[in-house]
Parts: C-alpha cells; sequence; structure tokens
C-alpha cells in the first residue's frame, strides 16, 4: 500500500501486507443476507444476566430461527451465506450460530452510520455559562463531533475552517448518541466519555481498542493565552497537557493537565470530598458547575520543561490537592493540605 506510515505499528504492517486474503474479509461482508445475518444476530442476543450469561459468548440462534429472521427461504443458500462469515465474524455452537467480537464491532459500526443523510444538531443554546467568560454556552454536531461552544469569547482551542469557532470541548461521538437525548443530554455524554476514555489512557489503556495507551505532558514553553483565549504559540488556554497515543490503532487525545487531575484516584476522592460526584449520567449540569468552579480555582506549576513535569493544585475552599506528574504522566508525588 503506498505511503503506508513507516512508524513500525501494527496498522503499518497490516497496511503493508493487505493481501486477497484481507481483501476478502470485506468482500465477505459485501452482501445485503450475510449484513442481516449479523445484525439479525445482534439483536437476538438475550440482555446478559445471572440467569443468562454463558462465559462462552453471546447467546446461539438456531439455523432455522436465524433462517426465518433474515427471510431466506432456501436453506442451502442461506448456509452457503453462513459458511462466508463462520470463523471470523460468527461462530456455529451445539445450540446454533453467534456472534464473534469481530461481528459486533461490524453490528456496531453499521448501526453507528446506518442512513445516508449527514446528521446534525444545529448550535442550541443551554443552560450552562462558559468556565472563561461566564457568556452563555451552546452545543452542536457536525460532521461526526459533538461541540461545546462559547457565544462570545474564543474558547479553549484555535480551530481552522473544518470546526466551528469559539471550542470550549469537542470529541467524535458516533451519530448515535444523538437518539433521544437532550442537548443537555448530550453534553453531559460528551464530558462523561471524555472523563472514562481519558481514565482508561491514564490506565495505559486504548478505548478504541484495547491496545497499549502511552502518556506524555507536553508544555508551551511561550505560553500567552490572549484575554479572549488561546495561546498563539501552541494553541490552547492550558499552558500543560497530557496527550495520549496508542501504539496499536495510533489513536490519540489531548486534555489539559488540570482536568487529569481530576481523574487520578486521589483526584476522584478529592472531587468525593467536594461534594463533586463525578456523575455525568444524572441529566444535571450541576457536576460540570461546580468541575468548573474547582479547575477555575486549580492551578499549574511547571517543574521542568526539559524533561517536562508539573504539578496540579487543586482547591476546593481551604482544602488543596497538589499531584506532581513525570514525562510520561506517572503521578511521582501526592499531597493534601
Amino acid at each position: 500500500m503506498a505511503g503506508a506510515r513507516q512508524n513500525g505499528s501494527p496498522i503499518s504492517h497490516v497496511a503493508e501486507g493487505i493481501d486477497e486474503g484481507i481483501t476478502e474479509l470485506f468482500l465477505q461482508l459485501g452482501n445485503e443476507t450475510r449484513l442481516a445475518i449479523l445484525l439479525a444476530l445482534a439483536n437476538e442476543s438475550a440482555p446478559i444476566t445471572r440467569e443468562t450469561y454463558d462465559p462462552s459468548g453471546l447467546s446461539a440462534v438456531p439455523f432455522s430461527e436465524l433462517r426465518e429472521l433474515v427471510g431466506i427461504r432456501d436453506p442451502g443458500n442461506f448456509n452457503y451465506h453462513l459458511r462466508e462469515l463462520e470463523g471470523t465474524f460468527i461462530r456455529k455452537g451445539e445450540d446454533g450460530y453467534e456472534l464473534l467480537p469481530a461481528g459486533n464491532r461490524i453490528v456496531a459500526t453499521v448501526v453507528s452510520i446506518a442512513g445516508t443523510e449527514e446528521v446534525t444538531l444545529e448550535p442550541t443554546e443551554i443552560d450552562l455559562a462558559c468556565p472563561q467568560c461566564g457568556a452563555p454556552t451552546l452545543v452542536t454536531y457536525q460532521r461526526g463531533r459533538m461541540y461545546h461552544l462559547c457565544t462570545e469569547c474564543d474558547g479553549n482551542i484555535v480551530v481552522g475552517d473544518r470546526h466551528p469557532p469559539r471550542i470550549l470541548s469537542g470529541i467524535v461521538l458516533d451519530r448515535s448518541v444523538l437518539r433521544d437525548r437532550s442537548p443537555e443530554d448530550l453534553l453531559l455524554v460528551q464530558y462523561g466519555w471524555k472523563f472514562y476514555s481519558f481514565a482508561l489512557a491514564m490506565q495505559g489503556i486504548c478505548i478504541m481498542c484495547s491496545g497499549q495507551m502511552e502518556g506524555t505532558i507536553n508544555v508551551c514553553d511561550d505560553h500567552e493565552p490572549s484575554p479572549r483565549g488561546p495561546c498563539g504559540s501552541c494553541g490552547f488556554t492550558y499552558e500543560a497537557a497530557g496527550h495520549f497515543s496508542c501504539s496499536v490503532c495510533n489513536h490519540s487525545m489531548l486534555w489539559g493537565v488540570i482536568p487529569l487531575s481530576s481523574i487520578h484516584p486521589a483526584g476522584i476522592g478529592f472531587c468525593w470530598e467536594a461534594d463533586i460526584e463525578l456523575d455525568f449520567g444524572s441529566g444535571s449540569l450541576d457536576t460540570l458547575r461546580r468541575l468548573y468552579d474547582l479547575y477555575n480555582d486549580s492551578t499549574v506549576s511547571i517543574q521542568s520543561y526539559d524533561p517536562p513535569s508539573v504539578s496540579v493544585t487543586l482547591r476546593n475552599n481551604d482544602d488543596e490537592l497538589t499531584i506532581s506528574f513525570d514525562e510520561d504522566l506517572t503521578a511521582v508525588h501526592v499531597t493534601t493540605t
């Protein structure tokens, strides 16, 4: 494959080694009946309970029942399509057919992109003030991304034409996030996803592929944020950020070290003692309001630029928690006062 990245990652090796076998896997899915089989198996999977849990995998669907669900009359033809999927996407057991992990991933992808129309949410005002300037804020979904925007200041990030202006935060989320959720719920989903995906990253786990995440601290050595928003040198309002990159799928993430400190186990405990429950499924924006207050009262001290190391102090009234991070985002010292 021309232009493959020469970084030794699994992606590079796969890109360089694409052959008929790999191409055939995708050709197997280029058929309406086979996709219908995967979707039917997913739809018939019983919810996992103590009574239904099977350590061997999802619940199996018998041949005749699966054929009826898919709507194929000819048993021979249906059996042919099953054989094309077996081993990679489904498996045949004593009780019938069930999805393999690769089949589950295909189903999740199909559901997330179902429909040909572009799914958007026009900028909608919510009852949450900008943590930087106090102005009203908006939630929008565009080009597969959820954005939280300020209506007045320049936000947290310098952006180009591909993104809306005045971004406070934004992440990639499948369009299914819009289903049956209010704009306020969408913002809570965004922050919940960020918190727990970064929490996994800090433990060395990639939320996308379960590969090894490696963390580093990025420090701007010429940091001068403007009164309205980001620094012209680094493009962010925060001087120090944690950067995570997966050695398997190249998924990467970047966030300021202050919010990352609140995800550290000591930070979670500090938030709990400060009556800030990191609950993003409650439907209430109070958690974000309290977090914004905590972040605004907190400070970052650069201990070293080369190699980079920082100390973050979270403050709540007279209580303080200081976490010192080395260059790979390992907490090397934790103190409370």
